[in-house]
């Protein structure tokens, strides 16, 4: 509800043909006020069969402008189930698969961190993603990083997953390879095209001309607008990233230099990189530069996700 970067993000998780989402959880804040907006994005975008549930609300923090844009009873009205316990949804979930289950953290870590105090033993079935921290580059790219949002909203709780093992290392997204993530050019074009033909696209677009009225100068490396380019995409590099996991090629060999490290959180939010781990276990592998054609590679695959697939054939990956 506060950044556009979720809405893209689910949008593609729920259209990339690699990735059978089995639950979206809403996280932080209102949770049920954001699992509002969510049950309105999939409504709109066919995509309402999706099992929901509300996460933890713990943080105060504002909703942002995606809550007018979500009808009220979305959430109330929504076709696909819902669950009120979204920690003991991730529980169930995970412990009824026979095997491990990827997990794509979009979110700050509130939810995540409670399934791991409640249940440590799903961390040994998870195979995780997630976008958060910022370890060599800030916000605008600066040089200087920054106590990125989804970690300062809950530091203990992130310290709690960056230390967690599962099932395979955890793979990160920080703001080193997402705060210049914008679909521009011919790739925001080809999104554009589809909006006739795509209820996925036409919700996106919707929602990012709504939340464009409310915040018509958001900061970003080249300024968004609705003919394009998008606003900041934080959120779908991790969901790419958890494509490329899924695809069994990794990060790496799409054009995203990956170092393996391990992470200490301090208590207003920033990451401080423990590089070749230090001796800390688990290490993860941390996403720390794009090279530019990676970063075009990204672009190229959100609008071929978006704008030239058809019915998504899910295989394996649970959100």
């Amino acid at each position: 509800g506060n950044d556009m970067d979720d809405t893209w993000a689910i949008a593609l998780a729920t259209s990339a043909p690699e990735l059978d989402v089995r639950l979206i959880v809403s996280s932080t804040g209102n949770a049920t006020a954001r699992a509002n907006i969510l049950a309105y994005q999939l409504e709109s975008s066919q995509r309402d069969s999706i099992p929901i549930a509300v996460g933890v609300s713990d943080a105060e923090c504002p909703l942002g402008p995606l809550a007018s844009w979500a009808s009220p009873d979305a959430l109330a009205t929504y076709k696909g189930p819902v669950s009120l316990d979204g920690v003991q949804a991730i529980i169930d979930l995970v412990d009824a698969s026979s095997e491990p289950v990827c997990l794509l953290g979009l979110a700050p870590f509130s939810t995540v961190a409670r399934v791991l105090e409640v249940a440590p033993r799903v961390a040994a079935k998870l195979v995780p993603t997630i976008m958060g921290g910022s370890y060599f580059i800030g916000y605008n790219m600066s040089r200087t990083p920054s106590a990125e949002y989804n970690v300062a909203m809950n530091s203990s709780a992130a310290a709690t997953v960056l230390g967690s093992r599962f099932a395979a290392p955890l793979q990160v997204a920080p703001l080193d390879v997402t705060a210049n993530a914008q679909i521009q050019n011919t790739s925001y074009q080809r999104i554009l095209d589809a909006n006739d033909t795509s209820a996925v696209v036409r919700t996106v677009l919707s929602a990012y001309a709504h939340w464009l009225r409310i915040l018509p100068h958001p900061e970003a490396p080249v300024a968004p607008h609705l003919r394009g380019p998008s606003s900041v995409l934080y959120d779908p590099v991790a969901t790419w990233m958890a494509v490329q996991r899924v695809r069994g090629v990794g990060p790496q060999a799409a054009g995203m230099q990956v170092k393996s490290m391990g992470t200490n959180v301090t208590d207003d939010g920033y990451t401080l990189p423990v590089l070749g781990c230090g001796g800390m276990d688990p290490c993860a592998n941390v996403g720390v530069e794009w090279s530019a054609a990676g970063l075009q590679g990204w672009q190229e695959w959100a609008a071929e996700t978006l704008g030239h697939r058809g019915t998504p054939a899910p295989l394996q990956l649970h959100l």
